[in-house]
């Protein structure tokens, strides 16, 4: 009888054993969900920046286009500023030739 309460006690020790492993096995379960819940959470935030980085390359292509254009804009406009120079020069050399015709046509008339 002594053996069978001895028998009887190591296997209520074993079952409450059993038990106190179930519940750490449901803890862990519980912890494994709310990590992969956090890896996800994280894992979309990753997508959202890789996402916006890449949004930030676009932005900087597109900026240094811009720049390029800018300094092509530029060197037009500096170009555009040295031909109106020479062609102000030729409109007033074109006036004092025009002028020097009319001076030798007055005189050629006055000889004549």
């Amino acid at each position: 009888l002594g053996e069978l309460e001895a028998v009887i006690n190591r296997t209520n020790v074993e079952k409450e054993k059993i038990d106190k492993e179930r519940e750490n096995l449901d803890t862990i379960n519980l912890n494994i969900e709310k990590l992969t819940t956090i890896t996800e959470d994280a894992e979309s935030k990753i997508d959202l920046l890789n996402s916006k980085i890449s949004l930030v390359g676009e932005v900087e292509k597109r900026l240094s286009s811009l720049s390029l254009l800018a300094e092509d804009v530029n060197v037009k406009i500096q170009n555009l500023k040295q031909e109106e120079k020479v062609i102000g020069k030729a409109g007033d050399q074109i006036a004092e030739l025009k002028f020097l015709l009319s001076e030798v046509e007055r005189k050629t008339e006055d000889l004549l």
